[in-house]
């Protein structure tokens, strides 16, 4: 069973920070207006999902103290970046620390944990897709998940899964 004390200070944060990240891709790929709002507490869901893990590693990610955390690096992440396009920075930080964190996580954890990491990030950002129609007027001609959406999905689950 791993624990923070199992990995360096480096693989931890992106351990850590890897959730909200993908979450916050996933927000920034939908165009839904208002919906941001439920985007939001979409990921908050996530997290809150992550606390009632059977995973102890899961669970010791979304301590409060290590949420903050990650919430404050996300910040100061977002406002010390280059001038560039803010969507697709966030957008392949999100992909490139998928792979980070699972290559973190096979070299200390085991299978089990592997597994269930990866399927809890994936299923933030899946909830995330989902909350909030995409591409319609007032309902009317929208998608649950919007082409972008699906395509950030499908780049994080192969991410994930290399």
């Amino acid at each position: 069973m791993a624990t923070k004390k199992d990995f360096d200070d480096r693989n931890w944060k992106i351990l850590r920070e890897t959730p909200q990240l993908v979450g916050t891709a996933m927000k920034m790929a939908g165009a839904s207006g208002l919906g941001a709002i439920k985007e939001s507490f979409a990921i908050g869901q996530g997290l809150m999902e992550g606390q009632a893990s059977g995973t102890p590693l899961i669970r010791q990610i979304n301590l409060r103290e290590e949420i903050l955390a990650a919430q404050s690096a996300m910040k100061e992440w977002l406002h010390s970046g280059d001038a560039g396009d803010p969507k697709a920075r966030v957008r392949a930080a999100a992909i490139a620390n998928c792979s980070a964190a699972i290559s973190a996580l096979k070299a200390k954890g085991s299978e089990e944990e592997v597994a269930a990491y990866r399927d809890w990030v994936y299923a933030l950002a899946e909830g995330v897709a989902k909350a909030a129609c995409e591409e319609g007027v007032l309902g009317f001609g929208s998608v649950k998940i919007s082409p972008e959406e699906q395509a950030l999905l499908d780049e994080l689950k192969a991410a994930m899964n290399s």
